[in-house]
């Protein structure tokens, strides 16, 4: 969208979907609640529509409810 990365960084960043693989909160809590937790580490309010909307559009609506860890 134009964005200058070094002089307007935030913005750049909020356009980039990010999913660390390093971080681990509780292995054993779904997946839902772990990318919902996650929004909240950046920063982002929670949104459950949001949220919902992109697990659909990965196809991984079906496995909200899955332990992390599977």
């Amino acid at each position: 969208d134009g964005h200058d990365i070094s002089r307007d960084y935030r913005a750049a960043r909020s356009l980039i979907g990010l999913v660390p693989q390093e971080l681990t909160i509780d292995a054993f809590e779904s997946v839902w609640a772990t990318v919902n937790y996650s929004r909240g580490l950046f920063g982002k309010p929670a949104n459950h529509a949001f949220v919902e909307k992109v697990l659909r559009d990965l196809s991984l609506w079906d496995k909200k409810d899955a332990k992390a860890i599977t």
